[in-house]
């Protein structure tokens, strides 16, 4: 059985600062967490330079106490310019000081699905994977890519396709289930887990967990529990392939976090 570290996403608990943030945390009981900076507090204006060791000591000190499994920088990798990888590049050198463990984005999309999909695109998307893992690399920080149902990386064999030609060792799998199904594809939810644990176990670093139901042939997020995700035979094929891993229960609704933690306290 796998080691399972359960965490919430942190702006969930948003606050006017870092130690109130902290201590909400710590009332509720939460040992570790996704940290995106710029939501979960106003206590600094995020459009200056805060990318600075003095920063990140100052949040460590802080949320002393709280693993920071993952830093949320979420960009858009398909788009023109050079602007978001900047950005991105500038959060993967705070995600060194701050002692994330790593940093998650997805892949971003264009203006329509066609234009997303197309070879261009893709092409665009690899390039700018190739200089956010170099930047990676230089700084020895881990990244973490999601699979988005809409975005530029779609699909698990794409996925597959896509890391092994960018081919770093600092660039790693956040699996999030939700993330890559839709009203299409939820009833084939067994065969997408075995296939990416099959093509992708070995890169997995971090999980996400949150709930999906189709209403009036939309994804729609509902409570941990409520959905039509089958946690039983996903918590089975991480203990299947996984040693440890850390998971984030991923909402921005405070109640809907402690229902997920209590929810999958029965799994660990």
């Amino acid at each position: 059985m796998a080691l399972k570290h359960l965490g919430a996403t942190g702006h969930a608990f948003k606050d006017d600062t870092f130690q109130k943030v902290a201590e909400k945390l710590k009332r509720n009981n939460i040992d570790r967490i996704q940290l995106t900076p710029g939501k979960i507090t106003t206590e600094f204006d995020w459009t200056k330079n805060c990318y600075t060791p003095a920063l990140a000591n100052y949040i460590r000190e802080k949320l002393e106490g709280i693993h920071l499994s993952s830093l949320g920088c979420y960009i858009n990798m398909a788009a023109d310019g050079n602007a978001e990888v900047e950005r991105f590049n500038k959060n993967i050198e705070f995600t060194k000081y701050v002692g994330a463990d790593l940093i998650c984005t997805e892949t971003g999309k264009r203006d329509t699905l066609e234009e997303t999909r197309s070879a261009e695109n893709y092409h665009r998307v690899l390039e700018n994977g190739k200089k956010m893992a170099a930047c990676a690399e230089k700084h020895g920080v881990t990244i973490g890519l999601e699979i988005c149902r809409p975005h530029s990386i779609w699909n698990i064999e794409l996925f597959k396709q896509f890391l092994d030609a960018i081919d770093s060792p600092n660039l790693c799998c956040v699996f999030d289930l939700v993330g890559f199904l839709n009203s299409e594809n939820i009833d084939q939810q067994h065969e997408l887990m075995d296939l990416y644990f099959d093509l992708l176990r070995d890169k997995i670093r971090l999980v996400h967990l949150k709930d999906m139901d189709i209403v009036d042939g939309r994804k729609t997020i509902v409570p941990v529990g409520t959905g039509r995700i089958d946690f039983e035979y996903l918590f089975k094929k991480i203990d299947e392939n996984i040693c440890a891993v850390d998971m984030i229960v991923e909402s921005v609704n405070p109640e809907y976090i402690m229902n997920g933690l209590d929810y999958f306290k029965r799994y660990r």
